[in-house]
């Protein structure tokens, strides 16, 4: 199991990044025109220091990857990534930033999560 790192800032990411054999030849090849082109997943690297190369991926089509192991995931389960029909990967615009998105839906252990109690006044 990773362990979550302690970053700071971006500068902070990416002298872990730096570090990593993954993030380097993650995109190095080079890609098959009209396809989703291979990309890390530093959104994950950053919040569960888990090492993701998303494949090169053709259009329409998604591609999964097992949960990372982090309490409150299953790693028998999956998370997936869309590539859309113009070659490019699907994103989610909050608050006006484009971001790429990743579902990781299924990853959730409902029995490990915990929600608050809410009191009646």
């Amino acid at each position: 199991m990773n362990k979550k790192m302690d970053l700071n800032s971006l500068q902070d990411l990416q002298q872990h990044l730096n570090t990593s054999k993954v993030y380097f030849e993650c995109g190095s090849q080079n890609s098959t025109p009209g396809y989703c082109p291979e990309t890390f997943d530093t959104y994950l690297y950053y919040i569960a220091d888990f090492e993701i190369c998303w494949p090169e991926t053709p259009p329409g089509k998604m591609v999964n990857h097992s949960c990372p192991e982090v309490n409150g995931f299953d790693s028998s389960k999956f998370i997936f990534k869309e590539c859309l029909q113009n070659g490019s990967w699907f994103v989610k615009s909050i608050n006006g930033t484009i971001i790429p998105f990743v579902n990781y839906s299924q990853c959730f252990n409902m029995d490990e999560l915990e929600f608050p109690t809410v009191k009646h006044l």
